[in-house]
């Protein structure tokens, strides 16, 4: 009988303690034994993945947010398990960019029922890697200011509201860029480290370029010094012009890249924050393999 080592946050946009019940039950209907782990918010997820492996399961999936889909893949880089993801968070941005059912019903019959594994680059800083992509700037400052309880009341509303707030009196700064040996200095609003290009829904990208089993990672400049500044930078991403733009710059990354700051600010990798610059972020290629839909679309 295979094994399924599911970990669910509770407290992850809308996904609440009933889901525990309806994945087992759904595992033990398709012949699956299925082990379900809720996360309390203090425990090490990779750790927890890592010893699940090591004891013999043949699916590790994670129930929640794109952090809580990061920390699982985390624990299974360097084995042959594949990721499973029941997006169940605010924005579920890799779940859209893999197309893999935003609906918990689908995407469950989607990892017991016909399916492809793909391969999945990830953004190393330190010892822990990430799925999406690692920034600083306005989005950092914005998330670290986006309080939980008004991410479960109002979504991803709740974190476009705190960017507005933040964005009144705000100043790009000087960022020093070094992207695998070469040294550019350059004044940005926000610069990302960037495995998804895709912002909230895969259809709206800062580059369509950037991709999540490319075997390389882009660092994407964000110019932009007043709120008319964004209002710019919006309409070359909606119009699909960020190829062309002076608004949007993407520099390809084959190895590693480190970004320093004037002044000390957040650093928030896949909806979490981690830390403060400076941050050196490496590529790990084809770290993990992921379940995805056979007849999905490529962004």
């Amino acid at each position: 009988m295979p094994k399924a080592f599911v970990v669910v946050n509770p407290v992850a946009g809308s996904a609440e303690d009933s889901a525990h019940g309806d994945i087992a039950a759904h595992f033990a209907a398709q012949g699956w034994e299925s082990e379900i782990h809720g996360m309390s918010g203090d425990e090490d997820v990779s750790a927890l993945v890592r010893e699940a492996v090591a004891r013999g399961c043949d699916l590790c999936v994670g129930s929640g947010g794109d952090g809580t889909v990061s920390a699982v893949a985390d624990g299974l880089v360097g084995t042959d398990v594949p990721l499973g993801i029941l997006p169940a968070g605010t924005g579920n941005v890799l779940a859209r960019e893999l197309g893999i059912p935003t609906e918990m019903d689908q995407a469950l019959d989607l990892l017991t029922g016909e399916h492809d594994i793909a391969p999945l680059d990830m953004i190393r800083v330190g010892d822990t890697r990430y799925v999406l992509n690692v920034s600083i700037g306005i989005g950092s400052l914005s998330m670290r200011d986006t309080k939980t309880t008004a991410k479960q009341r109002f979504g991803v509303l709740a974190y476009a509201l705190t960017i507005l707030r933040t964005l009144i009196g705000y100043q790009p700064g000087l960022f020093t860029v070094t992207v695998d040996g070469r040294r550019r200095v350059i004044r940005a609003a926000e610069v990302i480290v960037a495995n998804s290009a895709a912002i909230g829904n895969p259809d709206v990208r800062l580059s369509h370029d950037v991709h999540l089993d490319d075997g390389r990672l882009d660092v994407c400049v964000v110019r932009a010094r007043t709120l008319l500044g964004y209002v710019r930078v919006a309409w070359d991403v909606l119009s699909r012009r960020q190829e062309d733009s002076r608004t949007v710059r993407c520099i390809p990354v084959q190895e590693t890249v480190r970004i320093e700051t004037r002044r000390t600010l957040p650093v928030e990798a896949d909806g979490d924050i981690i830390g403060d610059t400076p941050v050196e972020a490496t590529l790990e290629r084809a770290a993990v393999r992921v379940v995805v839909p056979k007849d999905r679309r490529r962004y």
